[in-house]
């Protein structure tokens, strides 16, 4: 990053955290988790630990890290390496990232930059101006991605409380501050699960391996279709049996036409079609995310470098808008040349389209291009 753009973020970045202490969240047992954070154009530092606020908004005002992190987990000796620090639970996080979730919008609004002399295309491929085959995606995620991840956040919400007995104030949800979600379940039960107990937690969600022999659907599809009608699960039936028993059957009478149907269709189509209900009932998250103890996670209320927004609380999904409630920096205006940009929208302003253009953006809006490294100061 340019010097000129590195300062600008900076200062951005200095005056948030200066304004805005208390929208910064103090975690929970804040002496027993690890601590870690990134400084522009530098790398990962981390084994912190931090015992106050005030310790943590004077890292803070010091260092202006570009990203601020905290584990999910507790331990003994949160500084120690990581085999020495003496696990003794963890918060069971989420993550739901709009861009795995293939919307057709994207190609509105992502484009490919070069890492080698910063040019920007319009699809992946080798740099048109020299054919580096370094390049890297950036997208400006729009209302429709945003739609899309909350409608898996809700989804996974419902599972958690439904399935798991996950009570409802026992569930934090934030905007991760660029293209997706985060979801924090603070659950004593859950809290002392080890990595393979959170992957099939993942894996229960996601409605992953779903066999037709627990509906009563056998390889040699042999039987009765009564055999068949007696061990197909009906909609009342808790968990996914009764999920998919539900998207099947609409009452009870048509049950025996939709065991035909199966039967008819063969074993293969029938597990086709139960891949399909899980990818459309079950939450996109990503399993790795959650199955990883020791990871240190983006602490809420801070900013992302990938974007200059903040890691926001969402306690209206509904009707949180990222776009204005994530949007935090300063509105004084700033010179930038935008090498490309879409049409995108903050604060309830539209900007752009732009390219290769000297523009006079607010800061908010300045910074996010640069962020997502489509702009220079």
């Amino acid at each position: 990053m340019k010097e000129p753009s590195l300062n600008l973020l900076k200062r951005a970045f200095r005056e948030f955290y200066f304004k805005n202490d208390s929208y910064i969240e103090t975690p929970a047992r804040m002496k027993e988790r690890e601590f870690g954070y990134m400084q522009f154009n530098d790398g990962m530092i981390r084994h912190l630990t931090l015992k106050s606020k005030n310790e943590l908004q004077a890292l803070l005002l010091k260092e202006i890290p570009s990203d601020v992190y905290c584990s999910c987990a507790y331990y003994t000796s949160p500084t120690l390496p990581m085999q020495e620090k003496g696990f003794r639970g963890a918060d069971l996080i989420f993550d739901i990232d709009t861009k795995e979730l293939n919307l057709t919008c994207v190609k509105e609004h992502e484009v490919w930059l070069c890492n080698d002399c910063r040019n920007v295309m319009p699809e992946k491929q080798n740099c048109s101006r020299c054919n580096s085959a370094k390049v890297e995606q950036t997208s400006l995620p729009c209302e429709n991605c945003i739609s899309a991840g909350k409608m898996e956040v809700k989804k996974l919400t419902k599972i958690l409380q439904e399935d798991l007995g996950v009570a409802e104030q026992e569930i934090k949800i934030y905007f991760s501050g660029n293209n997706g979600f985060h979801l924090h379940v603070y659950s004593k039960e859950l809290e002392p699960l080890d990595s393979p107990s959170r992957a099939d937690i993942a894996d229960y969600i996601m409605g992953n391996n779903l066999l037709p022999e627990s509906f009563g659907v056998k390889k040699n599809l042999k039987g009765s279709l009564n055999d068949v009608m007696n061990r197909f699960p009906n909609p009342a039936d808790f968990g996914w049996r009764g999920k998919i028993s539900g998207k099947l059957i609409k009452d009870e009478k048509a049950k025996p036409k939709v065991v035909r149907g199966i039967l008819k269709n063969g074993y293969v189509q029938f597990k086709v079609e139960l891949n399909r209900i899980a990818k459309e009932i079950g939450a996109r998250i990503d399993p790795k995310v959650t199955m990883d103890v020791h990871r240190v996670f983006r602490l809420q209320g801070t900013l992302n470098s990938k974007s200059g927004l903040a890691k926001a609380p969402c306690n209206d999904i509904d009707n949180f808008d990222p776009f204005k409630g994530a949007c935090l920096l300063g509105d004084e205006e700033t010179n930038v040349h935008v090498m490309y940009s879409p049409k995108f929208k903050l604060k309830e302003n539209y900007f752009g389209p732009f390219k290769d253009k000297d523009v006079k953006l607010p800061t908010y809006a300045a910074v996010y291009l640069i962020c997502k490294g489509l702009a220079d100061a």
